[in-house]
């Protein structure tokens, strides 16, 4: 019931009111253009599973840029995070799988905190051969744009989810997901509910400054428990 809530409400605050139509038969995979880089507004709710006394539902609104770059095997965010009483944040995520290193930079505070990429390779590729991902079906939304829809399960020590993705059917451009489970805060079981939009595709990276690793990351690292929670897109 949740699920199904969380992804209409989406759906229905970024397209309208969504016409399902559906099809027989899809697509065995889905694989993301080599290089691509886009605008993404996300959307975050965490609530604490435990009862204690500082507990509380956060709402995380996050927008910022992302690069994709198959080629060389990495990937980064630039994400700016606004939380209801709090200042914005600003975090750039760069992850480089030939590395295995994805790095978290501060550049207010320069400062950086590192750790090891999931995998050696970037992800770019959906499979149905993968018993964790399924498509589901094909859906025209909005103003007569086609997507298709697929879900990915997710089960690590630190997350357990369910990834809901529209994909254009021809070039597998990332239009939207959402996803809810339970991710590990700080050790924390904690409920999470997200939704991201994605605007102003490229299938070209007009500027990869962005994968410059700071020289202060040398010297100037900071504990994870310091580094303030960011909601890193799942994309």
């Amino acid at each position: 019931m949740m699920r199904s809530l969380v992804f209409s409400l989406c759906m229905g605050l970024v397209f309208g009111a969504p016409q399902l139509q559906y099809e027989s038969e899809g697509p065995d995979s889905c694989c993301a253009p080599a290089q691509w880089e886009a605008d993404f507004d996300q959307t975050t709710v965490l609530e604490p599973q435990a009862s204690t006394p500082n507990a509380k539902t956060q709402v995380l609104k996050q927008v910022g840029h992302i690069w994709f770059d198959a080629p060389n095997n990495r990937k980064a965010y630039r994400i700016y995070q606004k939380v209801a009483g709090e200042n914005m944040v600003h975090i750039n995520v760069v992850a480089d799988y030939n590395k295995k290193l994805k790095y978290f930079i501060n550049p207010e505070k320069e400062t950086c905190y590192t750790e090891p990429t999931p995998t050696k390779e970037l992800p770019r590729c959906l499979n149905v051969s993968d018993p964790n991902v399924k498509y589901l079906k094909s859906l025209t939304i909005g103003l007569d744009l086609k997507v298709n829809l697929w879900e990915q399960k997710i089960n690590t020590k630190q997350l357990q989810a369910t990834y809901d993705y529209l994909f254009t059917p021809d070039k597998c451009i990332l239009v939207e997901f959402s996803s809810y489970g339970a991710i590990l805060i700080q050790g924390q079981a904690t409920n999470r509910i997200e939704s991201s939009v994605t605007s102003g595709v490229s299938l070209k990276l007009r500027d990869t400054d962005i994968f410059d690793i700071p020289s202060y990351c040398n010297t100037n690292w900071f504990q994870k428990e310091d580094m303030p929670f960011v909601s890193e897109p799942s994309f």
